[in-house]
């Protein structure tokens, strides 16, 4: 219930054990659904736009990875990349629905 809906005032609402019980599986089916879209990626050649650069290990987003609902994309490389670069990789693995690659 939000405060000040209509459903605030509902009879007959359930259990709070049933609720989190369908919000669980559907939160793992959401998890499995995701993470194999993820893995049918490898292969792929993506354009990694740098959201963050840590020792070596470039963390950002494809095109296609929305923020805080796709994941990432993980790239470990050798060359210097700042905030906001374009890296050119190729997905190789999956880790979740996060994805893994190599500069291309």
């Amino acid at each position: 219930d939000e405060d000040g809906t209509e459903a605030q005032t509902y009879a007959g609402k359930l259990d709070p054990d049933v609720i989190a019980e369908r919000v669980e599986r559907l939160t793992e089916l959401v998890e499995h659904l995701t993470s194999e879209r993820a893995r049918e990626r490898i292969g792929e050649h993506v354009e990694v736009l740098v959201e963050e650069v840590d020792d070596g290990v470039v963390i950002g987003r494809a095109a296609f990875q929305g923020p805080e609902v796709d994941g990432v994309t993980i790239v470990r490389t050798d060359r210097v990349h700042a905030v906001g670069d374009l890296v050119a990789a190729t997905v190789v693995d999956t880790e979740g629905v996060d994805l893994l690659a190599e500069p291309a």
